[in-house]
């Protein structure tokens, strides 16, 4: 006998977005009750993870929609005559690169990323670079 059980092939799916949204809801307020000690740390991680989830759900999903599009797009190239022609992942890479880079400007936001990006570069640096003894 096999240990396996098969999963019913239409289950119910609960959408994760409302649990992401209950959980924080309850990490909050689990925080405002603990002001001291070591759980207020471990708490305002799990909500930063939570809402790094709940962006990167947004992220797969709008990934996701704009893959259709593209291929709507070598579709109708290819029906006008055009060679198809597929991005590389490189070239896919830059146009995430290129739309982030719109949003940030958009939401005027773009300042305050590029100085931290400068930052972090700058620690690297200075990790990377050989001790000058003098």
């Amino acid at each position: 006998m096999s240990a396996k059980v098969r999963v019913p092939f239409l289950r119910q799916v609960v959408p994760i977005n409302d649990i992401g949204a209950r959980e924080k809801e309850l990490v909050k307020k689990q925080l405002k009750k603990r002001r001291s000690g070591e759980e207020p740390e471990k708490l305002q991680h799990l909500l930063q993870r939570v809402e790094q989830q709940g962006m990167a759900q947004k992220e797969r999903t709008r990934q996701r929609e704009l893959s259709p599009a593209r291929k709507r797009e070598r579709r109708a190239q290819a029906q006008q005559g055009h060679r198809p022609y597929f991005l590389q992942k490189s070239e896919q890479r830059q146009l995430v690169l290129a739309e982030t880079f719109k949003e940030l400007k958009r939401s005027k936001k773009l300042e305050s990323f590029l100085s931290r990006k400068r930052r972090r570069n700058a620690g690297k640096d200075r990790r990377h670079l050989p001790l000058s003894k003098e």
